[in-house]
């Protein structure tokens, strides 16, 4: 099953056309890389998929089911890190979780798997006002995590971390897959992190897919993920 699916998506801005008749199909069970330079339309692309923004033409299907028609049911499914996620800094991040997990009606135990899950279990009681940009961009990954959605959507989720955070995120994002069975679409400009995770790529340029399919099918055509992917963006 397709647990993401775009038909003829576009989308565009007065007169520049931001997206032109996206088709993608994010297979169960993958780490699927959403790659493209700046402006390519990666972003407008997670937007439309979390219901940000409304298709122009064409139709997003999660799970498949039609997102404009059943978005509450579907959303619940999703779990999203887009820009920078949004704390209370004056606030720990065990409190900062136990707000989002009233709204959800999530029970407090699951706060505490979630901040085992990021590596944040025994910082769970700091202000997040404290907190380094790693040890926040892993609060944004819990948040996302809060209620076990098997679906993560992540934008760009190494912006502003150093060596270490990279490595430690890429780890977990390993673990969701392998032992938590999740499906995880991210962009990245990181090209090196991607190839050491990813499983299914597609690369977008100037608002159309110029590939779409495996790791190992993008590689073939030029030896390495880096050299495939100038190929197609230049």
């Amino acid at each position: 099953m397709n647990v993401i699916e775009t038909k003829n998506l576009s989308f565009g801005y007065k007169k520049e056309n931001i997206l032109r008749t996206l088709n993608l199909k994010i297979p169960e069970n993958s780490i699927f890389g959403f790659l493209g330079i700046n402006g390519a339309g990666k972003s407008t692309t997670i937007r439309l998929l979390l219901g940000l923004l409304s298709a122009q033409k064409g139709s997003v299907f999660l799970f498949g089911k039609e997102l404009s028609k059943n978005k509450p049911e579907l959303l619940h499914k999703v779990g999203a890190l887009i820009d920078h996620s949004t704390f209370y800094p004056h606030l720990s991040a065990h409190n900062n979780l136990k707000i989002l997990a009233v709204l959800l009606g999530i029970s407090n135990s699951r706060i505490e798997q979630t901040l085992e899950l990021v590596g944040l279990s025994t910082e769970g009681d700091k202000r997040v006002g404290n907190y380094s940009v790693g040890m926040k961009q892993r609060l944004g990954l819990a948040m996302a995590l809060i209620n076990d959605p098997p679906l993560l959507i992540l934008d760009e989720p190494a912006n502003g971390l150093d060596p270490l955070g990279i490595i430690e995120l890429r780890n977990l994002l390993i673990t969701l897959h392998k032992d938590h069975g999740k499906t995880i679409f991210l962009s990245s400009h990181l090209l090196d992190e991607l190839d050491k995770i990813i499983t299914n790529v597609a690369v977008i340029h100037k608002g159309e897919i110029q590939f779409q399919g495996t790791k190992e099918k993008l590689i073939e055509q030029s030896g390495n993920l880096e050299k495939s992917f100038l190929t197609l963006t230049t």
